[in-house]
């Protein structure tokens, strides 16, 4: 297990093998919560933007766009937004300014939503144990849902290509 802090990251001269190590250890216990850490506000802006940008990739690609903004890192939706803009990738910026804005004028917050999905998961969960694998939850924010459904197709041919991570990678080669 390797901490991810500003110490360890600086000795990395290869962007490839620097966005590795973060993706590696990213999920371990002692990065887990590396938002709420002193460690990550010590680290350079393009250091904390690989990771926001990294765990928007992890949540859109095995959840949706919808999980991302329900779950811990759509916290981060706005610094999400900005690490995108600082790496050159406007056009992904722009889909998730569009589902921040949307969330304004649905009249939700972060909160809201992870406040929902927590209960649904207890509920499922509930369920499960229960036996009852048959069980449909309704879903809240119908309207919302279907409007992210609607950006996350479009997010789709753009999160397919990768190429924002080259555009990730020349910012670090600037850096390091």
């Amino acid at each position: 297990m390797a901490k991810i802090d500003n110490e360890t990251l600086r000795l990395f001269r290869d962007p490839d093998d620097l966005i590795g190590f973060i993706a590696l250890h990213r999920y371990e216990p002692e990065n887990i919560k590396i938002h709420d850490s002193e460690q990550f506000s010590e680290l350079p802006q393009y250091l904390a933007d690989i990771i926001y940008i990294l765990d928007f990739e992890t949540l859109f690609d095995v959840y949706g766009l919808f999980a991302f903004i329900e779950s811990t890192p759509g916290k981060y939706l706005s610094e999400t937004i900005a690490a995108f803009e600082r790496t050159g990738n406007s056009e992904l910026a722009g889909h998730l300014t569009k589902v921040q804005n949307l969330l304004v004028e649905h009249g939700l917050t972060f909160d809201d939503l992870h406040e929902q999905a927590i209960e649904r998961s207890k509920i499922l969960r509930a369920k499960h144990e229960e036996g009852d694998e048959d069980f449909e939850l309704e879903v809240n924010f119908p309207e919302l849902r279907d409007a992210v459904n609607q950006t996350e197709e479009e997010l789709y041919p753009l999160m397919d290509e990768r190429d924002y991570w080259e555009k990730v990678k020349d910012v670090i080669r600037n850096k390091i």
